[in-house]
């Protein structure tokens, strides 16, 4: 039907219009959900075109399943034309619907029983219409022969025209091809909907025969067309429900698909920018050769033991040491070694103190370390005579066997200093009185010292 069929498209088009609709909204939103993060396009990638590309494709197929569902309707309806009117008009037959011509009266019972058998068939079938039979005369007209009736508003009453009984030999006007074939002999379905006195339809015919074989006549059985529309209407609505469903679970996997992946790539930029700022942090707290803690961290460390102690009233330490004859490492096997050597005392420092101590480089061959705790200067010396012991074993630098040693100063918080200069200060100084006869550990022990160590540098 050309007319359901241009139905049928103009739904699909602006169902497809809608659909696309979304398609680009999705797609915007994705870029503008990107933009505002500031993050590229291109992480979309291929997913915008393979989308479009299966939502093309799914409305391609969605069509023929739209057009399949409505052509199944109306098969439906012809089927059931072929399974109910055929057995009503071989009914009539046996109730002998030949018997009834143009002279039988509207009182007679045998024509009362056909009208009756008719409307029961009717309140029993509800999608048929209107039943009627019809019958040719010599001359080509076509006239009614039983035709009950017919509630076609279905109020329970029959008050208008259309509704009323047509009389036995009331001629019908219209020339309907289909209803001329059925006259014929053939099961007649019509393609498009009929207009006529009693309203729009679309009918069939079935013929009726006598009980010799001749054809008395045809059975019509007319199909209201907005109810035929309405079952059409449900088949293409259910079509189109299944395929927005389809669309829709496909679209939400899609979006998720999306929001997982750009939460990855967050999470990804977010702990680069966090490694790339310890990094950075690293970086400008330790020392790029040996790995250590520089002078800035030192401090910090330093300032952090000085208001411990000031809160807990208790002693903390600091070791000012340096390696003996290291310039003549540097000097006689150059820089690169130097350096090597410098990283192996380094960790030889790490291995003699505590997790909770502090080795900073502060430069050159100069160390410093921090014990954060301690009960009285034996406990600092102690570990200094470790780490003397541990820097002396000798030190196996590519082939080069180096011996060398480690002069300590040592100052005690707060016995030699409240402040951090002030305890670097005297710490170094007493590791320059230890330098006097290398390889020596000594503690801060007054001012005197101070004119003394700096008379030994000036010397």
């Amino acid at each position: 039907m050309v007319e359901v069929l241009f139905q049928t498209n103009g739904t699909y088009a602006l169902f497809s219009a809608l659909i696309l609709l979304a398609f680009f909204v999705i797609r915007r939103s994705m870029r503008r959900y990107l933009h505002r993060r500031n993050l590229p396009n291109s992480i979309l990638g291929w997913g915008p075109r393979l989308m479009f590309a299966a939502t093309a494709v799914t409305l391609v197929l969605g069509y023929l399943v739209v057009l399949r569902a409505e052509g199944v309707e109306r098969r439906h309806t012809q089927e059931l034309l072929a399974g109910i009117a055929p057995t009503m008009a071989y009914e009539l037959q046996q109730l002998g619907h030949w018997q009834i011509t143009t002279r039988t009266s509207p009182d007679d019972p045998h024509y009362l029983l056909l009208i009756e058998t008719m409307k029961n068939w009717m309140r029993l079938n509800p999608q048929i219409d209107s039943l009627y039979t019809m019958r040719k005369t010599s001359d080509g007209r076509t006239m009614f022969i039983v035709a009950p009736e017919t509630d076609y508003n279905r109020d329970g009453s029959i008050d208008a025209p259309r509704e009323q009984r047509v009389a036995i030999g009331a001629e019908y006007d219209p020339n309907i091809a289909e209803l001329d074939e059925s006259f014929n002999g053939r099961r007649m379905f019509q393609s498009k909907p009929n207009t006529d006195f009693w309203g729009e339809s679309i009918s069939a015919y079935v013929p009726v025969y006598r009980p010799d074989g001749r054809q008395d006549g045809i059975l019509g059985v007319d199909f209201d067309v907005a109810t035929l529309e309405s079952n059409l209407l449900i088949a293409r609505f259910t079509s189109l429900l299944l395929i927005a469903a389809f669309l829709l679970t496909l679209y939400s996997f899609y979006i998720v698909t999306f929001l997982t992946s750009v939460a990855r790539i967050v999470e990804r930029h977010r702990r680069e920018i966090q490694a790339n700022e310890a990094a950075i942090k690293h970086q400008a707290y330790h020392d790029a050769l040996t790995g250590l803690p520089n002078r800035m961290l030192f401090k910090e460390r330093m300032h952090e033991a000085v208001e411990t102690s000031l809160a807990t009233v208790g002693q903390f330490a600091v070791m000012f040491l340096d390696l003996d004859r290291f310039k003549l490492v540097n000097d006689t096997l150059g820089h690169t070694i130097g350096d090597l050597l410098l990283i192996e005392a380094a960790q030889r420092l790490r291995e003699c103190v505590k997790p909770d101590h502090t080795v900073a480089r502060l430069g050159g061959d100069e160390f410093v370390v921090l014990l954060p705790i301690v009960t009285d200067s034996k406990e600092a010396t102690r570990l200094a005579d470790a780490i003397r012991d541990a820097i002396q074993r000798p030190f196996l630098i590519e082939e080069h066997e180096l011996m060398v040693t480690t002069s300590i100063g040592v100052a005690i918080y707060p016995l030699h200093g409240l402040d951090v200069e002030s305890l670097v200060q005297h710490a170094d100084l007493a590791m320059y009185r230890a330098k006097e006869a290398r390889n020596q550990v000594c503690v801060y022990e007054s001012a005197s010292e101070d004119v003394a160590a700096n008379d030994r540098r000036r010397s």
